[in-house]
């Protein structure tokens, strides 16, 4: 959970600043070359997420590097992951933008885990539901997990609605657990 936060606050961020310049499909473009790199080239992954490499080392190589290549604001962009550590992130980052610009406009995106998956009708009133809810599109990603029993679990950003079996049964477990301690049993 706290990657994903990282992530998707690092991409909030280098996506304004995406969208506020002139070169916007190029800078894309761009990141998405390099996220490419790092998945296909083994080595360079593990340059960029080896913490015995210093991040002074990194930032100067990717000074060298990329610096007259790549956009000024990805290569600052990258330096300011290296100085925070996070430069390992990239993929998770650009995976996040990539939410992003799907979402751009008045679109949310809401991820619904059920144990099986949701039915025509049921689907179109979780999604009329949540629009009228979120005064938005909505851009529904489903889950099936049969492990949470029944119910359902949403996530919309930061906000999770756990209305699965599995964690009612968890919560009922823990109360009798708490009240038999408390008188002895």
């Amino acid at each position: 959970m706290q990657n994903t936060i990282i992530a998707r606050t690092f991409a909030e961020a280098f996506y304004d600043i995406i969208c506020d310049s002139e070169d916007k499909k190029d800078l894309l473009d761009q990141l998405s070359f390099l996220v490419k790199c790092v998945g296909e080239q083994h080595d360079f992954a593990v340059f960029l997420a080896t913490p015995k490499i210093s991040r002074v080392v990194k930032v100067d190589f990717i000074e060298k590097v990329f610096r007259g290549k790549l956009h000024d604001s990805l290569v600052n962009f990258l330096q300011v992951l290296t100085n925070k550590g996070h430069l390992s992130a990239l993929c998770d980052i650009y995976r996040e933008i990539e939410s992003l610009q799907e979402l751009e406009g008045s679109k949310v995106k809401v991820f619904v885990t059920t144990a099986t998956p949701l039915a025509a009708d049921l689907k179109t009133k979780v999604v009329n539901a949540l629009k009228k809810k979120l005064s938005a599109d909505i851009v529904l990603v489903e889950q099936v997990k049969a492990d949470i029993l029944g119910g359902f679990i949403i996530r919309v950003e930061d906000t999770l609605i756990d209305g699965s079996i599995k964690h009612h049964l968890e919560k009922i477990g823990n109360c009798i657990l708490e009240r038999s301690k408390t008188y002895g049993i």
